[in-house]
């Protein structure tokens, strides 16, 4: 509900206020606990800071109430004399513009004021991976048919024909941020549709500046638009910051605004030349040694590609054990007759300390109503980071030699643990799975509890499949094949019902 008071002089906003006072609380039968004004003089008096005071009530001041309300006032003004012009008086049979032009006006484009709108953004203003929409306030009408939008995060009055108005909903001051820098100088930005007949003579590309938001429509269309220029073809292949970048909501949001107290929104949160990193789910289907599903997965990925080196990360090598070592381990467990174990860490980079400052979207499908434009800060590793695999080694790594093991000094993938007796164990490591075996059975199941009480683990027993290998025992030893490898390549080329040869070697090549 709205109640207006006009006063002549700042000094009686106090008296208003009481008088305001006594009526609605008779009228709700409810006492005012909190008051937001935009910090005018008229409200931070010695007078009206005691009266507040005294009544229990908290005095919030709220500067951007006043500066948006001002920035939009024209527009709302120049608004409310469009519509009047198109509706009936009663000194007049018919609507004032009827009567001027002699034609009957159309409002079949009438939207709510201040209604939430979702403006196109051409092809040509955005990357792959930015948003096709960008949210913002109608405010007005265009001559040409477009609408007037006001868009609170870069202060900027658009006019476009591609727009989506949701009458049903506003923007929520509250919690979407707003552009808080004092410059107090807008653009307005002129576009056209594709399907636009060429009466307004603006280009896609086309921009006008004004140093008001308010500016009149006369002078708007009597300003030369500016024709974007684009760099020479000899720069294509360097990197090229534009003046204008920081300008441009979607570079604006990777810049960094310093704050001394808590992020209310992304834009406090991100500090200097930090951005956000896009995730996106990725579903796959798992398969047992024998080609049937096992489960179906769906893990929420980061596009690391977006990260840069020395800002969202440094070191990225984590090491693995060779190929060639997991053969010598299997041998030699064959040799002493040594049992072997496999274990898999399920979701292993989530578990890995995160030592840069990492903010994340959210995730898709999960965004939260009315707040889809804060991010999340990051304090364990996410897969498809970059040091997401060296994070995750480096923790493991920390745990196995907290519980006696030793790394080998020349291949960093294989942990050894010698007791007293002269039994071992042996793990080797390959990024999340675990190849255990060695000659101290019951110490084996020891390490296998001390293990799945630090990291969420499954046990898969016996040695039968790893990294991609088949390993099947037979009377003499362990076999190693990868028969469901070549049963998948067989099919991938259509090649199932060939003939079996013994050797694919030409025999001639062979004395």
């Amino acid at each position: 509900m709205l109640w207006l008071y006009t006063i002549k002089l700042k000094s009686e906003a106090l008296d208003v206020f009481k008088r305001f006072k006594v009526l609605i609380e008779k009228e709700c039968e409810k006492s005012i606990k909190i008051l937001r004004t935009d910090g005018g003089g008229e409200y931070t008096s010695k007078d009206f800071e005691n009266f507040c005071i005294s009544q229990g009530i908290v005095h919030e001041k709220y500067a951007e109430a006043e500066k948006v309300t001002t920035q939009v006032l024209g527009e709302a003004v120049t608004t409310t004399a469009y519509i009047l012009n198109k509706c009936p008086t009663k000194k007049l049979k018919t609507v004032p513009e009827e009567a001027w032009c002699g034609r009957k006006p159309s409002v079949k484009h009438f939207k709510i004021f201040g209604s939430l709108c979702y403006k196109h953004v051409p092809d040509a203003k955005r990357t792959k991976l930015e948003d096709k929409s960008e949210i913002m306030i109608l405010i007005g009408y265009h001559p040409t048919g477009a609408y007037k939008l006001y868009n609170p995060m870069t202060n900027k009055v658009n006019i476009s024909r591609d727009v989506i108005v949701n009458e049903a909903e506003q923007w929520k001051w509250e919690t979407n941020p707003v552009y808080r820098d004092e410059v107090q100088y807008n653009h307005v930005h002129l576009e056209s549709s594709d399907d636009s007949d060429g009466e307004d003579g603006y280009e896609e590309e086309d921009t006008v500046q004004a140093e008001n938001a308010d500016v009149p429509e006369d002078v708007e269309a009597s300003v030369r638009p500016q024709r974007t220029r684009h760099a020479p073809a000899r720069l294509n292949d360097c990197e090229v910051t534009h003046d204008s970048a920081v300008n441009d909501e979607g570079e604006l949001i990777h810049f960094a605004l310093l704050a001394d107290s808590e992020p209310v929104n992304f834009r406090d949160a991100l500090k200097n030349k930090k951005k956000k990193i896009d995730v996106k789910w990725v579903f796959k289907v798992k398969l047992n040694p024998d080609g049937t599903i096992s489960k179906h997965k769906a893990r929420l990925v980061a596009r690391g590609f977006l990260q840069k080196h020395g800002i969202d990360y440094n070191e990225v090598f984590a090491p693995v054990a060779r190929l060639e070592t997991v053969r010598l381990v299997v041998a030699l467990a064959c040799k002493n007759r040594w049992l072997l174990y496999h274990l898999d860490v399920k979701s292993a980079f989530l578990n890995g300390p995160l030592e840069e400052e990492v903010f994340v979207s959210q995730p898709p499908g999960f965004e939260i109503k009315w707040k889809e434009n804060m991010v999340y800060k990051l304090y364990k590793t996410l897969y498809g980071l970059k040091q997401a695999p060296r994070a995750w080694n480096k923790r493991i790594d920390e745990f196995l030699i907290q519980i006696g093991f030793k790394k080998c000094v020349v291949e960093f993938g294989v942990y050894v643990q010698s007791f007293k007796t002269g039994e071992i164990i042996i793990i080797c490591l390959y990024v999340d799975d675990l190849l255990l075996t060695g000659s101290r059975v019951a110490g084996i199941e020891d390490v296998k509890d001390k293990l799945k009480s630090e990291f969420e683990m499954s046990d898969l027993g016996e040695l039968s499949f790893f990294l991609g290998m088949e390993f099947s025992k037979v009377k003499d030893g362990i076999v190693m094949h990868q028969q469901k490898y070549i049963g998948e390549l067989l099919e991938k080329f259509e090649m199932n019902g060939c003939k079996p040869v013994f050797s694919a070697q030409v025999t001639i090549l062979v004395r």
